[in-house]
């Protein structure tokens, strides 16, 4: 079943509006010469009140439809302007997770990098306590070989 558009309805009840009151006019042209005073509190006109009646109502219908259209278009904006709203942050959360990626390659590197670091200092310690070790043997020698 089809989606009902409220713009469909709204231009079958206009075009439904002025058949019907073109039909009125076409069979009852007599009802729409009449002229009568009417009175709008303020003043008193001399008007034809089919003729008024027909045209405020039509005015009324063509407001409501462009009010319906100008109101279905901020919508229309609204989800363009949302859509591209989410392709950026999309685009941001993409971002993000690459600069994650790259941030963990660079923190494996530098912990790799920082073991080896460790181990060479590891290294030089031993090595420099056994320096200091034999440093400290052939000075304690050469002390005994003074005193004696």
């Amino acid at each position: 079943m089809k989606k009902i558009n409220i713009q469909s309805v709204i231009n079958i009840i206009l075009a439904l509006w002025v058949g019907i009151w073109f039909y009125y006019l076409l069979f009852n042209w007599d009802v729409f010469i009449i002229q009568l005073n009417t009175n709008f509190g303020f003043n008193t006109y001399n008007l034809y009140p089919f003729v008024f009646f027909f045209f405020i109502g039509l005015i009324g219908f063509v407001i409501v439809k462009y009010a319906i259209h100008y109101s279905e278009m901020q919508n229309k904006w609204k989800d363009e302007e949302n859509k591209s709203k989410t392709k950026l942050l999309e685009k941001d959360i993409e971002i993000l997770k690459l600069k994650e990626v790259l941030f963990k390659m660079q923190s494996e590197g530098m912990n790799k990098s920082a073991s080896t670091i460790n181990a060479l200092h590891a290294k030089l310690d031993s090595l420099t306590k056994k320096y200091n070790d034999e440093n400290e043997e052939i000075t304690e020698v050469d002390r005994k070989e003074e005193k004696e």
